[in-house]
């Protein structure tokens, strides 16, 4: 075999320039792992600009299922939703279809989709390569990666406070008389102040709030002259939204065009369309009766105590 000439041997045993080869290798990798971290910070930021798009549209389609249908709740939260989103810029990042009512189990974090639910809603947002507004990249796209996909999602759960489950709620004054007890959940609260009297047993659990607990009104301002009351006292206010809505509610009972109306337990008369029976209960005297109660009817009772 015939050796190779003196100058091709003498370049291969020469070193000259190998730290210019070494530098040139790192500085393709600085460029590599320089590229990959600005690609994921921007997918990083994508995707906390999409979590705020979606608690956003969450809150706005909770708050509207209390008062309209499941469709019109989605329009609403999609439209909030691209307020921070246009698609203009960001494409189809949500629609109808990335909404979803149900139910949420907190214990186990699971989400059930279910119709028609005003319970919890689960909305997502996305910047899909599938959608045409997927993430651009700026150096990955050398190994062949030009976009990224990024979701977010986010679970909304109403929130009904204690006193709004069991008990009893008022802005003004709330005043009990003796001799009751009242059990674990139950809660007395209002806005003003709370007048109890003697006699009154409150068991674990139960809670007497109002914004000043020290404003409670008890005879002689004994408090052990009612078990457990001391124990159950809360300072707090909450914005009783619902007595905004009475009157619209009582009015709507008899309103066919209103949400509040109903005919699965109100008998209506099919040439009106009204209630067929309107009963006005006396609060007054021996009081409400069983017998006093007509199926199918709306009853009306006002109570004239203070």
């Amino acid at each position: 075999m015939s050796k190779l000439p003196s100058p091709i041997r003498s370049f291969c045993r020469r070193q000259d320039g190998a730290l210019t080869s070494y530098g040139l290798f790192l500085v393709i990798a600085m460029i590599c792992v320089g590229g990959l971290a600005i690609d994921v910070s921007n997918a990083v930021k994508v995707r906390t600009h999409l979590q705020v798009a979606a608690d956003s549209a969450a809150h706005a389609a909770l708050v509207a299922r209390e008062y309209k249908t499941e469709t019109e709740s989605k329009t609403i939260a999609v439209n909030v939703a691209q307020n921070s989103l246009p698609t203009s810029h960001f494409g189809d990042s949500i629609n109808a279809g990335d909404i979803t009512f149900g139910t949420w189990d907190a214990a186990t974090q699971t989400f059930t989709a279910v119709a028609n639910s005003n319970d919890a809603v689960l909305v997502n947002t996305q910047r899909l390569q599938g959608r045409a507004n997927g993430v651009t990249t700026y150096f990955l796209r050398f190994v062949g990666l030009n976009n990224l996909d990024v979701r977010s999602h986010s679970v909304f759960e109403t929130y009904y406070p204690t006193c709004f489950r069991e008990g009893f709620v008022a802005e003004q004054r709330v005043d009990v008389q003796s001799n009751n007890t009242y059990g674990n959940g139950f809660c007395i609260h209002s806005n003003d102040h709370v007048e109890i009297n003697n006699g009154n047993t409150f068991m674990s659990g139960t809670i007497v709030s109002m914004p000043n607990k020290a404003d409670i009104v008890v005879p002689n301002s004994d408090p052990t002259a009612n078990p457990g009351l001391a124990s159950a006292l809360r300072s707090g206010s909450y914005h009783v939204r619902i007595l905004d809505r009475i009157n619209d509610i009582i009015a709507g009972v008899e309103d066919p065009n209103s949400p509040y109306f109903r005919t699965d337990y109100v008998d209506i008369d099919p040439l009106t369309g009204n209630p067929v029976n309107r009963v006005t209960l006396n609060g007054n005297g021996p009081g409400v009766r069983l017998s006093d109660w007509v199926p199918g009817a709306v009853h009306e009772l006002t109570c004239n105590s203070p």
